[in-house]
């Protein structure tokens, strides 16, 4: 086992890493020159940075949403272990504890969560900042942590919690360091350097496991989603402070004079002004005037959509995540298409994490009075994919023609049993009862009957002001008194 001098040598070496990423993805990384000259140039005045690691890291994390956890049992699914699970993830905000999780853990590398049991005997759990966490793996179980430390700050004073797997149990410890010479709260929170001694005796506790859970993108390493662009970025910004010093000099363009007046009076003139400039003596070099040209900025404009062209490229980020018009007019699965390789990254990311956030899941379960295992928990992400409407409506209809019951497939999409439940309650409620041919023969009979009721008084009256109408007419026309007389004159 490690000591706790030896855990925070650990810390310490991490630290500075994870600051220059988080420098990085929060946009206040300085611009690096090659040469001295300029550093110290631009370190004494204004600089322009264009930043885009955020979107690189952002990119996956956007896609990255656990919908939901299930708990297996011999016959199907644990109703009263999942239930009881949603209540402990909803009261700890897990929604938000996991979103900054998967933003540590493509910032920097990794991310914590460490959980306990708080004094009324609900469990709890916390997003950790990286760089106030050190874990040791187990030499035999590379999955298995055997020795974590927090490191944290009480006022103004360092503070350890340390926590170490034994033959008999996880024992808790608390340390107490020197205290704080920053005035920034958030630098003495990674201040280096702190030497510890204990508070006293280590304390058993009754956590089946090191309460801390470490996610990372790789086991391999432990590197920021943009470890391998963070020269272009470098590169990006140089080129957008060499964009920003060439507008300004096409606004305001260097002039040049060869002549023998004082030139104050070049620096004094005003727009409108008009100067006069003494002619140069006999034999000497005539009086010249002149100005710089500007550079080309649209040189300088198609050197940053190159630079930013190869991050898409090596990141996996589609393209038009970096441009407000790169996917307009795209059809859905010309989208899915173009986002298949950020896909296929976060589908691996998915696979990686989901296990430590069952692990978490089975543990505040257990520390609550119900044991349960990693083994039985499921962890479901989102579907990472852009998701069409009528794509997953007509996804749907298809599996279920093909036998998939509909309520499976909305609980692989993360449904929670409860609103599938009430998905089915709203649907026989809106469906109309089932009626066989007599009760159908009774309605339109009763229909029938109220029509005619309603009809025939309308046609009544309608057939009688019809006659009334043409009785009218026959008499303006006087059509029977000429029939009559043409009678009488025998006619």
């Amino acid at each position: 086992m490690k000591t706790i001098a030896e855990l925070v040598t650990l810390h310490d070496a991490k630290v500075s890493a994870h600051n220059i990423s988080l420098q990085y993805y929060d946009s206040t990384r300085q611009p690096q020159y090659l040469t001295e000259r300029l550093r110290d140039f631009f370190n004494k005045n204004t600089h322009y940075t264009m930043n885009w690691m955020s979107v690189v890291v952002d990119a996956v994390r956007n896609k990255e949403t656990i919908e939901a956890f299930t708990i297996a049992a011999a016959n199907g699914q644990d109703d009263a272990r999942t239930d009881m699970l949603n209540t402990i993830w909803d009261r700890n905000q897990g929604a938000c504890e996991a979103d900054l999780v998967h933003e540590f853990v493509h910032a920097t590398g990794e991310g914590f969560i460490v959980a306990g049991v708080e004094e009324n005997g609900q469990a709890s759990f916390f997003a950790q900042d990286p760089r106030c966490i050190e874990v040791v793996y187990s030499d035999t179980n590379p999955r298995e942590i055997v020795q974590a430390a927090k490191f944290w700050l009480d006022g103004k004073t360092h503070k350890a919690t340390a926590w170490t797997k034994q033959d008999d149990g996880v024992y808790e410890e608390t340390l107490t360091g020197r205290s704080t010479t920053q005035t920034d709260a958030a630098l003495a929170q990674i201040e280096n350097g702190i030497t510890y001694t204990r508070d006293g005796d280590p304390v058993k506790t009754t956590y089946p496991r090191v309460p801390v859970f470490h996610f990372r993108r790789s086991a391999r390493n432990i590197k920021p989603e943009f470890y391998q662009v963070q020269s272009i970025q470098d590169s990006i910004n140089k080129t957008f402070v060499a964009l920003g010093f060439s507008i300004e000099n096409a606004a305001d363009r260097i002039r040049w004079a060869i002549t023998n007046a004082d030139l104050s009076i070049f620096q004094q003139a005003k727009a409108g002004d008009v100067v006069a400039i003494p002619p140069s003596s006999q034999g000497e070099q005539p009086s010249t005037l002149g100005e710089f040209g500007a550079s080309d900025l649209q040189q300088i404009s198609a050197l940053l959509d190159g630079w930013v062209a190869n991050m898409a490229a090596i990141t996996a980020t589609p393209y038009h995540f970096f441009s407000n018009g790169g996917a307009s007019g795209l059809s859905g699965e010309a989208l899915q298409a173009l986002e298949s390789p950020l896909v296929a990254k976060i589908t691996r990311y998915i696979r990686r994490l989901s296990p430590v956030w069952e692990d978490l899941a089975a543990f505040v379960l257990s520390v609550e009075g119900s044991a349960t295992t990693a083994d039985e928990v499921t962890c479901t992400y989102a579907d990472p994919r852009t998701t069409l409407v009528i794509s997953q409506a007509t996804a749907r209809a298809t599996n279920v023609q093909a036998g998939i019951p509909v309520t499976w497939q909305l609980r692989q999409e993360g449904y929670r049993e409860s609103d599938i439940e009430q998905l089915l309650t709203d649907r026989v409620r809106e469906t109309p009862p089932d009626m066989d041919e007599a009760a159908l023969q009774e309605v339109y009979d009763r229909m029938s009957e109220r029509n005619t009721r309603l009809i025939e008084p309308i046609l009544k009256e309608a057939l009688d002001a019809i006659s009334a109408a043409a009785l009218d007419q026959i008499r303006a026309s006087k059509v029977v008194e000429q029939a009559v007389e043409t009678v009488n004159n025998g006619g």
